[in-house]
């Protein structure tokens, strides 16, 4: 069929397609919004623990220390009794060599 120059153009139906465009637009909106919350959730979420970590380093430092001190401790106690059994042994020596000499 040959066209006709004269012949008047369909029109547009632009409803559906205006309809489309601002429903894109509003979820667009709604994207946004989200992307946003998401954002401060994830700077909150940041800050909180950069606030708190070195408190919490604090405490693994503290445990750690006392750890150690409960280890010196232990071994200060082990020397005591290492020393308190020399000087009873020395004792004893000192008791046999008196009552050797008196003979």
């Amino acid at each position: 069929m040959p066209l006709d120059i004269h012949q008047s153009f369909q029109s547009l139906p632009a409803g559906p397609l205006v309809d489309e465009y601002f429903g894109q637009q509003d979820a667009e909106g709604e994207f946004m919004k989200e992307v946003t919350r998401r954002m401060f959730d994830i700077m909150l979420e940041l800050k909180v623990w950069s606030e708190l970590r070195p408190s919490a380093e604090t405490i693994k430092f503290g445990d750690k220390m006392d750890e150690k001190l409960s280890e010196i401790h232990a071994k200060e106690e082990e020397q005591e009794r290492a020393r308190q059994t020399l000087v009873s042994f020395i004792a004893s020596i000192q008791t046999a060599l008196a009552a050797l000499q008196s003979f």
